[in-house]
């Protein structure tokens, strides 16, 4: 048998910090690592759940303890703590932090008391990748736009509030002219800087409830809810007008200092949000065959 000296060395090994917590949330005992003090003490700096968190999180911390003893069986919970949840702000500069915790009932009671082992891993760092990978998800880094994928769901959002409310939605899909000849003559840092400006662009030109997006290579796409395509021409013709004049600034070429586009908008019978979108590509291939430098309205069959 291991001597009670032997035992404690031996729980000091664990690799992360572990509590020994009873059904009310007061700590018995700590062991692990000394260099996870800062985790500690960001966690459970006093001996009781109820000393350091404000009720609703004190109230779910021991929730998930009762939990672990009616389950008996491991229990595995992620949670993030703020500084809003403490009763007193913890030092720790960072407002919010993000735990993982396996929590063990113990098969045995000592002193008459059922207990729960639990092992905190700090994932603050995890988490923070994990909202950055959302974020690049979400926006395309040359534009600053709404990236693609994100243009898919609110699409598909404003789609089906269209079929429920009947309120006009608009789209506008429009590409750079001549924008490959330009990027092989010139080189993808140029193109690049057009990119990103066609992006400031939108942004300052746009209303707040539209959105912009980046889609495919050179193409953008600009949705305009509650917005018929009648009341969408004017914004549209006037960001075209201010994206020619800072491409002229460029000193560009002539025929690369201009935009196409195809305009539509929602209709009752169409049944996905595609048709829309081809539509307006449609509108697209219309005005690069008329020439260029124009935005063309949809037409329905």
């Amino acid at each position: 048998m291991l001597s009670q000296a032997q035992v404690s060395q031996l729980l000091s090994l664990l690799p992360v910090p572990t509590f020994l917590l009873n059904a009310q949330g007061a700590c018995l005992q700590r062991f692990g690592p000394q260099a996870a003090s800062d985790c500690v003490d960001a966690f459970l700096p006093q001996d009781t759940i109820a000393k350091v968190y404000r009720a609703e999180k004190a109230q779910w911390l021991i929730s998930q303890l009762q939990a672990a003893l009616a389950a008996n069986a491991p229990l595995e919970v992620e949670f993030s703590i703020s500084q809003h949840d403490r009763l007193q702000p913890h030092p720790d500069s960072s407002d919010k932090r993000w735990f993982s915790a396996n929590l063990q009932a113990l098969d045995f009671s000592v002193h008459g008391e059922n207990l729960v082992l639990l092992m905190l891993h700090d994932i603050s760092h995890y988490q923070q990748q994990v909202q950055k990978w959302a974020f690049y998800d979400e926006v395309d880094l040359l534009s600053h736009l709404y990236s693609q994928r994100r243009m898919s769901k609110e699409l598909s959002a404003h789609f089906s509030l269209y079929h429920r409310h009947h309120a006009p939605c608009s789209l506008v899909l429009f590409e750079l002219d001549c924008f490959d000849e330009l990027q092989q003559q010139c080189g993808h840092n140029l193109s690049d800087n057009i990119i990103e400006l066609v992006g400031k662009i939108c942004v300052s030109a746009i209303r707040q409830e539209d959105r912009a997006f980046r889609y495919h290579h050179n193409g953008f796409v600009i949705l305009m809810p509650h917005t018929d395509t009648e009341h969408a021409w004017g914004l549209i013709d006037r960001l075209r007008k201010a994206l020619h004049l800072q491409l002229l600034e460029m000193d560009l070429p002539q025929a690369c200092t201009s935009i196409s586009g195809g305009l539509s908008q929602f209709h009752h019978n169409d049944q996905r949000y595609m048709e829309v979108l081809n539509r307006a590509d449609t509108g697209l291939l219309h005005a690069k065959e008329l020439g260029r430098n124009r935005i063309c309205l949809e037409h329905l069959h």
